[in-house]
């Protein structure tokens, strides 16, 4: 069972035969599986699934939407509260945790295995951490900064693996990693050069695509090029064209 957090939340791997359970039930797996290894009292989990609702979810009872889990994923999932202990989820992986541990292997490894493992981590993003909420959940990966943290995490691992990529002349691999630091990050320009340039060392009418996309997508979110951002596009158009 995986709860998966990099773009909209989404479950997957259930039992055979399982029941999903409602949404309240998922967004509390989602808190238990992000936190996983610490153990969270029914009032500290009241707490942090109530931030953003409306006063009368407090009336709801943190150990119906348990025994809602437990039910779908058995007790080896989710185990009783232990006395003086808490609620916790055992054997529920997350993709934000995957993602962490490929960036930890990234930097302990050198040349390939560094590439490698940084693709393995960016393979996971599908958009803005915990993107598209339901009415009033998950306003918990605001408020810790959680959501925030994901995603300048994925900022800083595209933009690694571009630079290695471009160094090493792999303009496909530089490409592909800075899209998916732009799925998380459609307007950043940090992201955006580097997709121009490896798009410019394939030719120009490549970088001509990728600038058209560029502008493109800037607009749906209501923006236009900076100065720089066109005056990087306008040398790259010079020296493409000077080959």
């Amino acid at each position: 069972v995986e709860v998966q957090v990099l773009g909209a939340v989404r479950v997957v791997g259930w039992p055979d035969g399982a029941d999903p359970p409602g949404q309240t039930a998922l967004e509390l797996l989602a808190y238990l599986a992000v936190n996983a290894g610490q153990r969270f009292t029914a009032e500290q989990l009241r707490a942090a699934l109530g931030i953003g609702r409306p006063r009368e979810h407090e009336a709801d009872t943190i150990r119906r939407y348990v025994n809602e889990l437990r039910r779908a994923l058995g007790t080896e999932r989710i185990p009783e509260a232990t006395p003086g202990g808490g609620y916790q989820t055992r054997h529920v992986l997350t993709d934000a945790g995957r993602f962490a541990t490929a960036r930890q292997q990234a930097a302990a490894g050198d040349g390939e295995t560094r590439a490698a493992k940084l693709a393995e981590a960016l393979a996971l993003v599908r958009g803005w951490p915990f993107d598209d909420p339901p009415a009033h959940a998950y306003g918990w990966a605001d408020a810790k900064d959680i959501a925030s943290s994901l995603a300048n995490a994925v900022h800083a691992a595209a933009l690694e693996l571009a630079r290695l990529a471009l160094d090493a002349g792999d303009n496909v691999l530089a490409a592909w990693a800075a899209e998916r630091g732009i799925l998380v990050w459609p307007t950043d320009e940090t992201l955006i050069e580097p997709a121009l340039l490896a798009a410019a060392r394939t030719g120009a009418a490549a970088l001509a695509r990728a600038w058209t996309t560029t502008v493109n997508r800037l607009a749906a979110h209501g923006e236009t090029p900076s100065a720089s951002l066109v005056d990087w596009y306008e040398r790259l158009r010079l020296e493409v064209a000077v080959r």
